[in-house]
């Protein structure tokens, strides 16, 4: 009979150490560490077969172990009154099998034991060793890929048979190598990757989904699952958990975790020791303590001392953040494309990708505290944006130093919290893609060639809508312009837009077209400067056969064509008086008459229009009616003029040197500084369209990819009415100009490029004043 059996059948083992003895082995050592005998309880697990057997073969403890700072045995060694509450796992020395089953074989230096040491006698101690029943053992009997294990540093920690056997043919020892030399990219660079294609996240669409201030009186608690204790106070939701049940704050408001990302922005104050983590999980109607059972927990570790990511229960991340302190105020969550952050203020503090992102389906949300811990919730946003639902399978492929041919794909597999001990250590299988890598880049490959001139025809098409539908501009007269827009759209009232020649009158008439209901609906525009004076009514209303020599058909109007949508009247001043009074009927009555017809049409259209000149002048001069102007200008809008918002050239001039890049099959990539201070220097009189055209010709004339300022040509009519550098100009064109610039002696001199005093010389000059000029500009004109 073994001495152990002797100690056992005694009753010398205490009952604490009997109790727990069913997945033990029990070593009898001396003071050196010298193994006398060894056995395992009758009960043992399978998995501690060949650990067992290991231990026969060993003359000391320390051959098996890695025990730290080389202490000896009685100073590892507990009285048997004793038992500690606290077991520091251990490793097996690298020459060691955690398990081998046939024919798998996993190595590792994980801490993968627990080794207790107790004193018998005077030099007799018992080692009680248990093995960590953690997922290497499902690792070693259930899968046939590689598979490995990191530390934080990338570090080679753990590996089966079929990761050696993929790396070396199965001879070499890798522990400690750094995985960079070893595959292509590392786990680390894949998730660096994933994480840059997130881009700026302030530039998402952020949609509110929930939004309450704790802190003003009267707010209340709809929309929470309150756990623990909650009690509202001046300063927000006291929250205390003093027992571990319901301890969750949870947001009644589910997330498609398959189709947004995710924001929770909280604010905190009287925060202790802790800051609460964010939990996704399954709505907690029976307020279950393992909201994560489907999804996360992310934040810090119950000692606060790191920060972690539990998937479905298991730890797949953690990192120890030695200069954190938990202080109050603002803190936000996010879960963006497969990415976990927190955000503490503006700094970013924890960064995680799962490429196998969280469980599809709705998900809630909640914020959890841990037992004992209390602070003051002042604020709680939880907002959504569209995610885009790209694949990653493609970024993730990675293959061996040694098999450049072969694609693996990782997946991470949970880490068990024993092998923590501040450290991180990650794990990952790699399925062989090689096929399904080879058949991807295939079909990508036809993909590209079979749409090759679709996208170039959608590329055009897109900067054409661009060109017509937008207002481009970042400015704030631009973002102003915007706002009032998209608000004006949702109406049908009436809207004069006004503004200089080029300002791009039609392009805000379109926006707002395609912003309002009516967007699937005709778009039709009317410029009326172009339409002669004796068919200007036929054109707009329609006629009957014979309603007029040359009528030999019925023509249906250019408005009947708007019917639905929205009808846009460019240069509406330009209107006769007739065609006005008709235009007037049209918008008290929503009726035309074609001409030669006594048969009223009925008509549902929006109406906008535009003119570059001032109506209130032409009301004055009696040419336009002033009833129909207060019908068309229920809602002005005035765009300013380039010279008035410079800080938007930048983004234009880009626009349109994309456009005609585009158009003309260049490839310019930029415009170099002195180019932009060239653009910005000038006068722009002709305003939008003006810079459009002077970035067309750069484009095409341009040597480079880069628009020089010598590649920057203008064409303006200033040079044609100075003369060594002063202003001279005939009676007849200075009126014109005048006209032209709206009658602003202002803009007349900006046009021109010369000073308001050098156009009250020339008014001088010709006997003229400004005000009976624009009160009567035609009799001036021809006087």
């Amino acid at each position: 009979m073994s001495v152990l059996h002797t100690y056992i059948e005694n009753d010398l083992l205490k009952p604490e150490l009997l109790n727990l003895a069913h997945d033990r082995i029990f070593v009898l050592l001396d003071e050196k560490g010298s193994v006398i005998d060894s056995t395992a309880n009758a009960i043992h697990l399978n998995s501690l077969n060949y650990l067992l057997m290991q231990v026969k073969k060993i003359r000391t403890i320390h051959e098996m172990f890695d025990i730290k700072d080389g202490r000896d045995i009685p100073g590892l060694a507990w009285s048997l009154d004793q038992f500690p509450s606290k077991i520091e796992p251990v490793s097996l020395r690298s020459d060691v099998y955690c398990f081998d089953n046939e024919p798998e074989e996993y190595y590792s230096l994980i801490p993968t034991a627990n080794l207790r040491i107790f004193k018998q006698s005077t030099n007799r101690y018992l080692g009680v060793i248990r093995m960590i029943p953690y997922f290497v053992k499902y690792i070693a009997e259930n899968f046939r890929q590689p598979v490995m294990g990191l530390d934080a540093k990338g570090k080679l920690i753990s590996y089966n048979r079929a990761f050696r056997q993929a790396v070396t043919g199965g001879h070499e020892n890798l522990l400690g190598r750094n995985i960079s030399e070893l595959i292509s990219p590392t786990p680390a660079k894949l998730q660096l990757s994933a994480q840059d294609d997130i881009g700026e996240i302030s530039t998402y669409e952020w949609k509110n989904r929930y939004k309450m201030n704790f802190s003003i009186q009267g707010s209340s608690l709809k929309g929470l699952i309150a756990g623990s204790t909650v009690k509202q106070t001046a300063k927000g939701l006291h929250w205390t958990n003093e027992e571990r049940k319901d301890f969750l704050l949870t947001i009644d408001t589910p997330v498609n975790w398959d189709r947004e990302n995710v924001r929770l922005t909280v604010r905190l104050s009287n925060i202790q020791n802790y800051f609460p983590c964010m939990v996704v999980g399954e709505k907690l109607k029976t307020r279950s303590e393992w909201g994560d059972i489907d999804g996360y927990i992310v934040g810090p570790t119950p000692e606060g001392r790191a920060l972690y990511l539990k998937k479905q229960t298991l730890p797949v991340f953690h990192e120890k953040m030695n200069q954190l302190e938990w202080q109050d105020g603002e803190y936000t969550f996010y879960y963006v494309n497969r990415t976990f952050m927190i955000y503490k203020g503006q700094e970013k503090i924890f960064s995680y990708t799962d490429f196998e992102g969280v469980s599809s389906g709705k998900r809630w949300i909640s914020l959890w505290l841990i037992e004992e811990q209390q602070c003051c919730v002042e604020y709680i946003e939880l907002s959504v944006s569209q995610a885009v639902n790209e694949s990653l399978i493609e970024k993730q492929f990675v293959t061996f130093e040694g098999q450049k041919g072969k694609y693996f794909l990782p997946s991470s597999l949970g880490s068990h919290y024993y092998s923590v001990e501040d450290q991180y250590y990650g794990f990952y299988k790699l399925q062989e893609m090689t096929g399904i890598k080879e058949r991807f880049d295939a079909l990508q490959l036809a993909h590209e060639t079979a749409l090759r001139k679709e996208r170039e025809a959608l590329l055009q098409l897109r900067d054409y809508r661009e060109e017509q539908n937008s207002l481009i501009g970042n400015g704030k007269a631009m973002t102003d312009l915007r706002n009032k827009a998209e608000k004006v759209a949702k109406t049908s009232a009436t809207v004069l837009i006004t503004g200089e020649t080029g300002t791009g009158k039609e392009v805000l008439a379109r926006y707002i077209h395609s912003k309002s209901s009516r967007k699937n609906q005709p778009f039709i525009k009317i410029d009326c400067s172009a339409l002669p004076a004796s068919l200007m009514e036929s054109i707009l209303f329609g006629h009957v056969k014979g309603a007029f020599t040359g009528a030999d058909r019925n023509q249906k109007g250019m408005i009947n064509e708007a019917q639905g949508g929205t009808l846009f009247i460019d240069d509406v001043g330009s209107l006769t008086l007739d065609v006005q009074a008709k235009l007037l009927h049209f918008l008290q009555e929503r009726t035309i008459t074609p001409l030669g017809s006594s048969k009223p049409i009925h008509l549902d259209i929006r109406i906008l229009t535009a003119s570059n000149k001032l109506l209130e002048s032409m009301i004055k001069a009696g040419t336009f009616r002033e009833d129909l102007y207060y019908r068309l200008a229920v809602i002005p809008i005035h765009i300013p003029p380039l010279r008035d918002r410079l800080e938007d050239l930048s983004v234009l001039s880009s626009h349109f040197m994309w456009e005609f890049n585009h158009r003309y099959g260049r490839d310019v990539r930029s415009i170099s500084p002195e180019a932009m201070q060239k653009l910005h220097l000038h006068v722009w009189k002709g305003n939008v369209r003006e810079l459009q055209n002077v970035i067309e010709q750069s484009v095409i004339f341009s040597r480079g990819t880069e628009i020089s300022a010598r590649d920057i040509k203008f064409s303006s009519a200033e040079q044609h009415y100075l003369k060594n550098g002063r202003l001279d100009i005939s009676r007849d064109d200075f009126i014109k100009l005048f006209r032209e610039n709206n009658g602003v002696v202002k803009t007349m001199a900006a046009a021109l490029n010369v000073s308001r005093r050098a156009i009250y010389d020339y008014f001088v000059k010709y006997g003229m004043k400004p005000n009976q000029l624009r009160n009567n500009p035609r009799k001036q004109q021809h006087r």
